[in-house]
């Protein structure tokens, strides 16, 4: 059973992508709040940033 679009790999890529960036393009104002918040450091902060798109990647190659 399959959800959602039948995509090509190298779409499926793109489209995780666009997602990420629509949403990431909201958080970066943010984050001075965030990170006080969390009470976080700046490399803690930067590490998951990182992150986010490896995740965006991981996931779309693994559906």
């Amino acid at each position: 059973m399959t959800f959602g679009l039948r995509l090509a790999p190298q779409h499926r890529v793109y489209a995780g992508f666009a997602i990420y960036s629509f949403a990431m393009g909201q958080i970066f104002p943010r984050l001075p709040d965030i990170k006080h918040a969390m009470g976080i450091g700046d490399g803690t902060l930067g590490l998951s940033l990182i992150g986010t798109p490896i995740g965006t990647l991981t996931c779309f190659r693994s559906a």
